[in-house]
């Protein structure tokens, strides 16, 4: 991906891309309807396209890899205004996109498609959307538009659940929803740099402990790895006095939620527990899925149980897809490869490192394998699976002196059985 193409390049988010990204790509392309400020710098280009206007959004896409959509209204507002701008426009957006042959589209999604979730809720990529106002519906449906363009047309898709984007947090709420400009930056270029992407939603947010999202999908399919957090700004914020307001105290959203509020908190709970009870009958099936090298003997590589939850994967060794030793004798490099091979296993069912329920590890060297620590930590966020280690003499091959078997639970909305 090295033609990038930004949309609402002239708001505040723009401008934090425009600078954080400058120099990293063969073209940026900046598009507003308002002036973007200044002549173009070395490696950027400058164009005048509103989103409502499809003639203009295709012209603007001509030789464009991937775009970043952050076009639209920005807050709540009157529908005769977010509907053409930022549900009507965003279609133009992916439509233009898939006309013009671009390869990833990255939507400017908002923590208002899921502000009516209580704060006492940690939600992760897989919470369906609760939107707080009309701009949050907007940006609910951006997400299914980018959806069905994922699985219908192949593009890759990612949208972005930004939450407080700016400098610094200027208020309590601020210290769950934060994002930095240098971690927005960051989740933008991952997305656009990422090998693999179908269809992800990521939250934009910093490292702060006291967010209300999971960002485990983010760090594990994408790589993104926040350096910032609200909490330097804790003791600063939590002396203030704010104005209290039920509603928005209750709820992800905040001020968007008690904005003409008139409904039931009580009403407004958790998700009810969406378990399908299980087959009487016990299904199970094997898979050798492509991603990784073929089985040579009577073993399969994964094997599913029931109707596409939990899944055991063989184990893995440090082999390419030819079958090839990767790292010989050399206790990083194969930890490494081990674990990239699980990860491709996991991806051929829709599954993420962070499905990951259990670990068993075999190894020839205790002692080497614990300073493999660093490694694993890239593959695996909070909560860590439970893992045991065993030390064993040898391996099927000498060469190879580290086995990893994992058990994963794949949410049933994005398990697939893979070909194979």
């Amino acid at each position: 991906m090295t033609r990038v193409l930004i949309t609402g390049a002239a708001g505040h988010i723009g401008k934090v891309l425009r600078q954080g990204l400058r120099g990293r790509y063969e073209l940026l392309r900046l598009s507003d309807i308002a002036p973007l400020g200044g002549a173009a710098a070395a490696g950027e280009e400058l164009v005048q396209a509103d989103v409502q206007d499809f003639a203009a959004t295709h012209a603007s896409m001509k030789g464009i890899d991937c775009v970043v959509h952050l076009g639209g209204v920005p807050i709540e507002d009157s529908w005769e205004k977010i509907l053409p701008i930022n549900i009507a426009g965003t279609y133009n957006v992916f439509e233009a996109a898939r006309q013009q042959g671009v390869k990833r589209v990255i939507f400017a999604s908002s923590n208002h498609a899921i502000g009516f979730y209580r704060r006492g809720q940690r939600i992760d990529d897989t919470a369906q959307p609760r939107p707080d106002t009309r701009y949050g519906v907007s940006k609910a449906c951006g997400e299914a538009i980018g959806h069905m363009y994922a699985d219908k047309h192949g593009i890759g898709v990612a949208c972005l659940r930004i939450g407080t984007c700016r400098e610094r947090p200027v208020e309590v709420r601020h210290l769950s929803t934060w994002q930095s400009h240098r971690d927005i930056t960051q989740l933008i270029y991952r997305c656009i740099e990422a090998p693999h992407l179908h269809f992800i939603i990521a939250y934009g947010v910093s490292n702060n402990p006291r967010s209300w999202w999971d960002n485990t999908a983010a760090q594990q399919q994408l790589g993104y790895v926040p350096e910032d957090s609200a909490e330097t700004f804790a003791a600063e914020l939590l002396g203030r006095e704010e104005p209290v307001d039920k509603a928005a105290a209750l709820f992800h959203g905040g001020p968007f939620c008690s904005d003409g509020f008139a409904g039931d908190p009580s009403q407004i709970g958790g998700d009810p527990d969406r378990l399908k009870p299980r087959s009487a009958e016990i299904v199970i099936d094997a898979f050798n899925p492509p991603e990784v090298w073929s089985p040579f003997g009577a073993f399969s590589m994964a094997v599913v149980q029931g109707d596409g939850q939990v899944v055991y994967l063989k184990g893995q060794v440090a082999l390419d897809r030819d079958g090839e030793v990767i790292g010989a004798g050399d206790m990083r490099a194969q930890t490494r490869q081990t674990l990239e091979n699980i990860r491709a296993v996991l991806a051929s069912f829709g599954g993420v490192m962070g499905d990951i329920v259990s670990l068993t590890h075999y190894v020839t060297d205790i002692g080497q394998f614990m300073t493999t620590g660093d490694i694993r930590r890239e593959f695996f966020a909070a909560p860590y699976p439970v893992t045991t280690t065993v030390e064993i003499a040898a391996l099927y091959r000498p060469e190879l002196v580290v086995e990893i078997t994992a058990i994963a639970e794949i949410p049933r909305d994005r398990f697939r059985r893979p070909a194979g």
